[in-house]
């Protein structure tokens, strides 16, 4: 398992969070080895209280004729409604939690030299109501 945390200082901004009326997550994710990974994304509070979570499988790349098939995964989300973005404007940090499943006889081995490869972007679009 791989995890990052960081600090959403984007909301220490009180005219950022009183003008904030949507936001939208784009992940994109590419996945080469022979073997699925979990991903959660997680947006806290400052008592650590969660204030959104995403939560996605992309599953294995396949061997086909010799060559290895990657697998890709876009995934897009929308916080539209007042009370989803209200509890998202609490939001202090972000914590992504990559983990590789297990294969399917439950060992997880991890295969010195193998050449595969993930790939994790993310993106968010906000969008302001700036009384204009």
């Amino acid at each position: 398992m791989a995890s990052d945390t960081t600090r959403v200082e984007i909301f220490d901004n009180n005219d950022v969070r009183n003008q904030l009326t949507r936001v939208d997550f784009h992940i994109k994710m590419k996945n080469e080895f022979q073997r699925k990974f979990a991903v959660s994304v997680r947006f806290l509070d400052e008592n650590y209280s969660a204030t959104h979570t995403i939560n996605l499988n992309i599953d294995k790349a396949t061997m086909v004729s010799g060559n290895l098939l990657p697998v890709y995964l876009n995934h897009d989300e929308q916080l539209d409604t007042s009370s989803a973005v209200a509890a998202f404007k609490q939001t202090r940090f972000a914590i992504i939690d990559v983990t590789l499943l297990p294969d399917a006889s439950g060992v997880n081995p991890i295969v010195l030299g193998d050449t595969a490869a993930f790939s994790f972007q993310s993106a968010g679009t906000f969008y302001f109501d700036l009384g204009l």
